[in-house]
């Protein structure tokens, strides 16, 4: 939380074809993750100036009878020193599926959401911060730390939390003043 700051805001969101989110703004929603390990990577970095702000996206796409669900988040912050974005990557080092619930009112049974981020899904954060860039939507120079995030047993996959990562980073470099602006940045990157 922001000290001193406005209280952090949840949106939920209906988007198109049944899909469903839920974008927390200067949170992370009970998802932290014990993390002694981290993935390091460099992005290009945008000439604009983007402000400091944590986010978290918690999303869940249906694709015919199989259902993604995903929820990554992180801290975004500025360094006039770099010329590059510096992502890093916190994940956890317990096996796939263990770990403390994380109880979601979006996520479509059977699906057990888990908090945590294990290595085999935070292998592909990058990548989507590195897509988003490609797409026109990259933060400024600084440091873009992902420690916030619950995976599916069921629903999550690399391909899934590449897509995360995008919105996620998407969501970071262009703000929203509206509702209406955060679905249309949500639904420009969601696949």
């Amino acid at each position: 939380m922001n000290a001193g700051g406005p209280a952090p805001v949840m949106t939920v969101l209906e988007l198109t074809r049944y899909r469903r989110a839920r974008i927390w703004d200067d949170e992370c929603p009970g998802a932290r993750y014990p993390s002694s390990k981290s993935l390091q990577g460099e992005v290009e970095a945008a000439s604009v100036e983007t402000p400091p702000r944590r986010i978290a996206l918690e999303l869940v796409v249906p694709h015919g009878p199989r259902v993604s669900y995903g929820l990554l988040g992180g801290d975004f912050k500025p360094s006039a020193g770099r010329s590059t974005l510096a992502v890093i990557t916190h994940y956890s080092e317990t096996p796939f599926g263990v770990g403390d619930r994380f109880e979601s009112p979006i996520a479509i049974a059977p699906e057990k959401p888990v908090a945590g981020l294990p290595l085999e899904l935070a292998n592909a954060v990058l990548t989507g911060v590195e897509d988003a860039h490609t797409r026109g939507a990259a933060p400024s120079p600084g440091t873009l730390t992902i420690d916030c995030a619950a995976y599916g047993e069921f629903g999550s996959s690399p391909w899934f939390f590449r897509s995360l990562a995008s919105v996620l980073t998407a969501l970071l470099s262009r703000g929203w003043t509206s509702e209406s602006d955060l679905r249309r940045a949500v639904e420009d990157y969601v696949a």
